[in-house]
């Protein structure tokens, strides 16, 4: 009699503990699938917000390096003009609408029979959806020029910048 009550003992487990564990995994993995969307979004709000410091620097790098020895600086709607250190007139501008691909603050240069329209930092530097934009240039006053609101956005969102300096001074060789 001993060996039969053993034997049913190990017969496996009944249909409620089978349903109940399944309802405990399918509890468990909803609260995971639910969380997956939040992490994702939480992990590109990080990439992109280092992507735009990374960016931004940069471009204060290359606005400093361009103005430093630049020649004749004058400032009119925005527009830095001025010579550059190889003697060929330049512009420093910004586009902030149209084209997505054109956003940001250029350089022209124009050699005679060349024209060169760049981007100040491409969009391939930090993010092909992030450009950078100013909001206004005053001098050169004594020798210094100031740039306000260097912020960057990311493509499509003009009011939540994701990295910004509120002003940005550059001491220039020589100004008209």
């Amino acid at each position: 009699m001993k060996v039969m009550t053993k034997k049913r003992s190990c017969q496996g487990f009944s249909l409620a503990e089978v349903l109940i564990a399944l309802l405990i995994l399918l509890m468990v993995s909803s609260i995971v699938a639910a969380g997956i969307p939040v992490a994702a979004r939480a992990y590109h709000r990080v990439v992109d917000t280092a992507n735009a410091q990374v960016l931004l620097s940069t471009a204060m790098t290359r606005l400093r390096e361009e103005l430093s020895v630049a020649l004749g600086v004058t400032v009119s709607e925005g527009t830095i003009s001025y010579t550059s250190d190889m003697g060929l007139p330049a512009q420093i501008y910004k586009q902030s609408s149209g084209d997505a691909d054109k956003m940001g603050i250029h350089i022209n240069r124009d050699s005679g029979s060349n024209k060169y329209d760049t981007l100040l930092v491409s969009r391939e530097t930090a993010n092909k959806n992030l450009y950078i934009t100013y909001n206004e240039v005053v001098g050169p006053n004594n020798g210094v020029l100031t740039i306000t609101d260097l912020k960057v956005f990311k493509d499509g969102d003009t009011t939540n910048a994701l990295a910004s300096v509120p002003e940005y001074k550059i001491r220039v060789l020589s100004a008209s």
